[in-house]
């Protein structure tokens, strides 16, 4: 048998022993060395289409006996080991071995050219591996963890392993005293069967102690003047999102730990008050009640409301606005146990944990697909102190809920490290695979998550806390985008405004499509009548100095002589007065079928007023026929842009 096939390819004689390394190497042209140098070609090493490395290069022999033969090609060294009793011959193909009538012989990359480490390996050159094997132990008087990795071979001989940095200068083990390059790292070369590696594990404390004691009055001022501001507040948190009123429970928090651990036992307890009235607000629904949480059945989470982020419509940041009230309260339950019980406020912190954690199907989804926007998704993933594993993430769409999947996402696997700790697994790796319909509305539809262990035989634990996806759709549906509010005459079926920060300001967008009524033959310019509203409210932003701009689609059928037109109305604090207004230059239809663009190049007709700051204030769009005889669709796709920044922040 010739190395490593039967057909090598040969350009010439043997020259004194020289052999190549050649590129293009298939299954079914296995031709890997060869006396001739050949072309610097390519071949595409992991299928996936795109262009590998070369693997042609100049190399030697420098040993050839006793079944082994030392190798070194454009610098690197490899061992080719023989069956016993079967010998390698230099010829003008390369090595050629009968392989004493065995199919398989063993090569190993060495991490020197010697013929002593060449014998050494050719010691272990049947120490097939079986098994491999992982033990824990944790000595919690000295506060270790030991880790004993053991391998096992199909001749039962003890293997050679090669270490990780982060292992060799934690074991105690004899080692051989070789070692190779990687790229994490030099990497030692073990020779027996099994090794221990032993790491510190010092008790993680929840709260950093005050290691100055010099600051302690420092940090006492600090705190008092803090809870004297706390006690002037007529509310003492007044904000009015999960967002902002969780980042203040937070807040309050860490503080309450601070004041615990100075001996301020007064202050700690000011803070805890304040932080339990905050949750049992939150924690409570009723008539008249600002602040609360609602289980969304469709979605099947609880949504925060008020909402703030997009955490209502697309369900994304869940993690941390919800974090900050679990942190919250379990500051609480470590001074209060009863507060923190099932029966009292207990039973509710845990429904919202696993909501922070979200969830890896959607049923019955009612969303439009966005096409400007792009999957992503963000998985902490461990495999602890293992090698060879990967994981891997596809998402499947079912667009109408008919149970049967229409599209299927695979993403690149992401392969994690022998380092025990978290790692990003992202969708910035691409997408590998995507099969079946293009991406379109969800109508009742599913939305499933797979991830799984694309290689090796470990578990991979995945924090789901930590992680996050964000999906190309604008959730909603006919799920309110506001706090529910009970109403005697029934729900409003009024249309409203779908709110989103984008990129290019506070976006608005219409919840579904809207018939504009006719004008009658009337003539209503720059003066609403019988208009289509949209609203939005509770909005919070900053004025950027930009201008408005939207996009309207327009569709009059067959009438002829209409003109549509807008008008916006801001209040910027909510108190009920108009602040702002901006009226636009209405916008002729033609009278064939098909949707027209009516947008903010039209110019204003009439403005005024002057922008500022929203603080807790709501938009009207008014849209109109203000001159013609025939109702007009307004596409549900329709966008108005305000230039504000830092939403909610």
């Amino acid at each position: 048998m010739t190395l490593p096939f039967s057909n090598l390819s040969a350009g010439g004689g043997a020259t004194s022993g020289t052999l190549f390394l050649r590129s293009g190497a298939t299954i079914e042209t296995p031709s890997v060395l060869s006396t001739n140098a050949g072309s610097v070609a390519t071949v595409d090493v992991i299928g996936d289409g795109r262009q590998g490395l070369s693997w042609d290069g100049q190399g030697e022999i420098w040993y050839s006996g006793n079944g082994m033969a030392g190798v070194t090609i454009r610098g690197v060294h490899y061992g080719i080991f023989a069956p016993e009793g079967a010998e390698w011959t230099v010829t003008e193909t390369g090595l050629k071995s009968d392989l004493g009538g065995a199919e398989t012989f063993a090569a190993a990359v060495l991490p020197v050219k010697s013929v002593a480490v060449l014998q050494l390996f050719a010691g272990h050159a049947d120490d097939v591996p079986t098994g491999s094997t992982i033990e824990f132990a944790y000595d919690p008087a000295a506060y270790t963890v030991t880790q004993t990795f053991s391998v096992t071979t199909q001749t039962g001989e003890d293997p050679l392993s090669a270490l990780y940095r982060h292992q060799w200068i934690n074991t105690n083990e004899a080692l051989t005293g070789y070692s190779y390059e990687s790229a994490r790292g030099e990497m030692k070369l073990a020779g027996d069967a099994s090794f221990k590696v032993t790491y510190d594990a010092s008790p993680m404390l929840p709260v950093v102690p005050l290691l100055d004691a010099t600051a302690t009055t420092q940090v006492r001022a600090l705190l008092l003047a803090d809870v004297a501001e706390l006690a002037s507040r007529s509310i003492k948190i007044p904000f009015q999102d999960t967002y902002t009123a969780g980042k203040e429970l937070g807040r309050l928090a860490e503080l309450a730990q601070i004041a615990n651990q100075i001996g301020e036992t007064g202050v700690r307890d000011t803070y805890l008050a304040v932080m339990k009235g905050e949750l049992q607000d939150w924690f409570t629904a009723g008539n008249g009640t600002d602040k609360m949480f609602a289980y969304n059945a469709e979605w099947g989470t609880l949504q925060g409301y008020p909402a703030s982020f997009d955490t209502e419509k697309q369900l994304n940041d869940h993690n941390f606005h919800y974090g900050y009230f679990v942190q919250a309260a379990a500051t609480i339950g470590m001074f209060d146990r009863e507060w923190i019980a099932q029966d009292k406020w207990g039973g509710m912190v845990d429904l919202l944990i696993p909501n922070a954690a979200a969830s890896f199907t959607l049923e019955n989804v009612t969303a439009h697909y966005l096409a400007s926007e792009a999957t992503g998704f963000r998985f902490l993933v461990d495999a602890g102190a293992r090698v060879g594993d990967a994981v891997q993430a596809a998402i499947s769409y079912d667009f109408d809920g008919n149970g049967t999947f229409d599209r299927t996402e695979a993403y690149r696997y992401f392969a994690t490290d022998d380092v025990a700790g978290w790692q990003v697994y992202g969708s910035d790796g691409g997408l590998k695979s995507a099969s079946g319909a293009a991406l379109q509305d969800l109508v009742g539809g599913t939305v499933k998550v797979d991830l799984w262990s694309a290689i090796g035989a470990h578990t991979i634990a995945v924090d789901l806390a930590a992680s996050s996806l964000d999906l190309p759709f604008r959730f909603g549906g006919d799920a309110p985008m506001s706090a529910p509010q009970p109403s005697p005459d029934g729900p409003s079926e009024s249309p409203h405004f779908l709110v989103s920060a984008g990129p290019t300001g506070l976006q608005l967008a219409t919840s579904g499509e809207a018939v504009v009524a006719s004008a009658g033959g009337g003539r209503y310019i720059d003066q609403p009548h019988d208009p289509t509203v949209f609203t939005a409210e509770g909005l919070h932003g900053r004025y950027d100095g930009g201008n408005v701009a939207f996009a309207l689609s327009l569709d009059a059928g067959t009438g002829v002589g209409n003109g549509t037109q807008l008008r916006l109305s801001f209040d910027f604090d909510g108190n009920g007065a108009t602040d702002r207004t901006e009226t636009f230059h209405y916008f002729a239809t033609d009278n064939a079928t098909g949707w027209e663009g009516y947008s903010q190049a039209r110019g204003s007709s009439d403005v005024s007023g002057s922008y500022a700051d929203f603080t807790g204030g709501s938009v009207t769009a008014e849209i109109w026929n203000a001159i013609g005889s025939s109702p007009v669709t307004l596409h549900d796709e329709a966008r108005v842009i305000l230039p504000y920044s830092d939403w909610m922040i």
